[in-house]
């Protein structure tokens, strides 16, 4: 159909429409409308996201950094039996991935289960059939700024005990 006969067509069925107390619309602007706003929130959610996984960064900081100060003698004792500081560091880095990878693969799971309820039951009361659009684009943007930031989190505290000198770790001290 052309846009301009279509154009004419809803002006004048408004004019008819209006003048009874009703409203019209063209479809195709709400859907664009619609279209634009989920673009916008997904940017919104994209920020938000990662101001989340930067705070998390330190989180993971403070946690594997307690976790290393707490357990510095066994760490002194692998050091000491021969394990190098790149075996020690690669460890912690594999027990921080294992961390987020399982965090991510949980969360991820109890999202989707989630938001599938909801969406099922939103739809039986506007009787709509079942969508589920999966955010591949975000989802896979944060997963990746998840990651990075997790082992980074977690580096730089082994980082700070590999540079103690063994006698020190075994005695308990961190300078």
């Amino acid at each position: 159909a052309d846009p301009s006969m279509r154009d004419m067509v809803y002006y004048e069925l408004k004019n008819i429409i209006e003048e009874d107390g009703a409203t019209s619309f063209l479809i195709d602007e709400v859907i664009e409308t619609a279209n634009d706003i989920g673009e916008i929130m997904g940017y919104v959610f994209l920020v938000l996201g990662i101001i989340a996984l930067i705070l998390s960064f330190f989180l993971i900081w403070t946690s594997f950094y307690s976790n290393i100060k707490d357990n510095i003698c066994e760490y002194g004792i692998m050091r000491s039996i021969g394990v190098t500081k790149k075996q020690s560091t690669r460890m912690y880095m594999y027990e921080a991935a294992s961390i987020i990878l399982s965090s991510i693969i949980t969360g991820t799971f109890i999202g989707v289960v989630i938001s599938v309820t909801l969406i099922l039951q939103f739809n039986v009361f506007v009787e709509l059939p079942f969508t589920f659009n999966f955010p591949f684009k975000l989802y896979f943007t944060l997963v990746t700024f998840g990651l990075v930031m997790g082992l980074l989190g977690s580096y730089y505290p082994i980082y700070e005990v590999n540079s103690i000198s063994l006698v020190k770790v075994m005695k308990g001290l961190s300078e």
